[in-house]
């Protein structure tokens, strides 16, 4: 999809021992210390949508900020603008989509898990980002493991 779409300046995938992680540039989802999403990142969330309605995994959606401080009267540190823009995208998954919401859930991390040291304009850049992580073990698979369990 992000081959398809020209997307791989702005979007990078990686498999890790959590799932996959689909990872976002903050500036393509948004303005800056705001939580409106940007109308051009409509295209790229309703792939998000499809491929979450296709495949029966659990979704965290998980926002992300560096470490420059932000004090205004909406958000008054980066905890709140990043948790503030995941329920965003995820008010807009269940908005726009067919997606369960006991799927999903959305958190922010502030600046607590940069990527790279926020040691420079183009780093601080890469901090700022929201994260689809797409969670190892199917639910379906979930429920059946718990209902194994119930029996024994």
């Amino acid at each position: 999809m992000i081959a398809e779409n020209n997307l791989s300046r702005i979007v990078e995938a990686e498999s890790s021992e959590r799932g996959v992680i689909v990872r976002v540039k903050g500036g393509a989802l948004f303005k800056a210390e705001s939580d409106s999403l940007l109308p051009i990142s409509f295209v790229f969330l309703d792939e998000v949508i499809r491929i979450t309605e296709e495949f029966p995994y659990e979704l965290s959606i998980e926002g992300h900020t560096d470490d420059g401080p932000i004090n205004t009267p909406r958000f008054p540190t980066n905890w709140h603008l990043s948790a503030a823009r995941s329920i965003a995208v995820l008010q807009y998954m269940i908005d726009a989509g067919d997606v369960d919401p006991s799927r999903i859930s959305a958190g922010g991390y502030g600046s607590t898990r940069p990527l790279v040291p926020n040691d420079s304009l183009e780093s601080r850049a890469v901090n700022r980002r929201v994260e689809f992580v797409y969670k190892r073990d199917p639910i379906a698979d979930r429920a059946t493991r718990a209902q194994r369990q119930a029996r024994k």
